[in-house]
């Protein structure tokens, strides 16, 4: 692979995007800075590091860090000696992350705060330095100690599950599309029991085509945008006719797969590739449906008052303008959809 500016460049953005202490960070000096990954996607990047002095662990923060911008996830992996590779994930609601090079601690993640609060970290353990010479023929080839289904099943530290965690929460609350849909679902639902059920196999649905969209390397889709909009159109129709029964819950499942299409690159800038999928999907998966059922928890208990009021030959008025406002939500949501896809 030849090296090209836009590499050097990057790579140079990156050395001064991160620190270590007491180290200094650049650009591979000599071969290739970049290594493209396996699904054609991601690349991965090359710095050497130079330290002061020996050290037991580093501490990678950082520089100029914003948590309203911050998208990128750092992997960083270590290996020293015949020890088992760690493998550290960096996602952007970490500010820094302590790194062991001794093996005698585990790496600490630390939550961005303005206070910059420091992890609780264990005694370390007397082990060589890594400033002592290695024989590099000792180190292990790759995958030796653990297999790929021990690597999969293996949690992450808890402060980076509950990082996917929030994203899906955060990433229902900034979803409008999410919430038209959930709420005329809501409008719609005579028993709290269905409701739940629907929105369930929405959120299944969701997750089953964001996972695909990483793994298999799935481009956005224009149309897709459409079809949403006609989802929350079918979701609102079925409020003029309230209950919820089988029929809708497959329909909500087979709309949360066009749904999670769509959103796939979202997942994708949280975890950095294919590999590992189990724990990012099930943590987010976790946030967004907490978030959706205490969305679609108030939603029932407000439409309480209106929905005694609903009877075979009676639907209120208010049911009525609900449910129309979210039919032309629906429509506008699908014609700038059309509008983009055509423009």
């Amino acid at each position: 692979m030849t090296t090209g500016r836009g590499d050097r460049a990057f790579a140079q953005r990156l050395a001064v995007g991160f620190e270590l202490s007491g180290c200094t960070l650049r650009p591979a000096a000599k071969g290739d800075i970049a290594t493209p990954m396996r699904n054609g996607l991601f690349r991965a990047f090359h710095l050497d590091a130079r330290c002061t002095a020996p050290r037991n662990e580093l501490e990678l923060v950082r520089a100029n860090y914003n948590r309203a911008k911050t998208r990128t996830t750092l992997y960083v992996t270590v290996t020293i000696g015949t020890a088992v590779p760690q493998r550290l994930l960096l996602p952007p609601r970490l500010a820094r992350l302590t790194i062991p090079l001794t093996g005698g601690r585990k790496a600490t993640s630390q939550p961005a705060s303005p206070q910059g609060r420091r992890a609780k970290e264990g005694p370390l353990q007397l082990t060589p330095s890594p400033s002592d010479p290695v024989d590099t023929s000792r180190f292990p080839p790759p995958n030796a100690h653990t297999s790929a289904t021990e690597r999969m099943l293996r949690p992450p530290p808890s402060d980076i599950l509950w990082a996917w965690a929030e994203a899906g929460a955060r990433h229902l609350a900034g979803g409008a599309d999410h919430l038209l849909f959930l709420l005329a679902l809501t409008l719609a639902a005579l028993k709290y029991g269905r409701l739940v059920g629907c929105a369930l196999a929405f959120s299944v649905g969701h997750m089953v085509t964001m996972a695909a969209a990483i793994a298999w390397a799935w481009p956005p889709i224009a149309a897709i945008e459409i079809v949403i909009g006609l989802s929350i159109m079918w979701s609102a129709w079925q409020a003029r006719r309230p209950g919820l029964g089988r029929f809708e819950a497959l329909g909500a499942f087979g709309f949360g797969l066009v749904h999670g299409a769509a959103f796939g690159t979202e997942l994708a800038h949280l975890v950095g590739g294919s590999d590992g999928l189990l724990w990012p999907v099930l943590s987010f998966g976790v946030g967004l449906d907490l978030a959706q059922m205490a969305w679609v928890s108030i939603g029932f208990a407000l439409w309480t008052p209106v929905r005694r009021r609903i009877s075979n030959k009676n639907l209120p008025r208010t049911q009525v303008w609900a449910t129309s406002a979210l039919l032309v939500a629906g429509a506008l949501f699908a014609a700038r959809a059309l509008h983009s896809a055509l423009g």
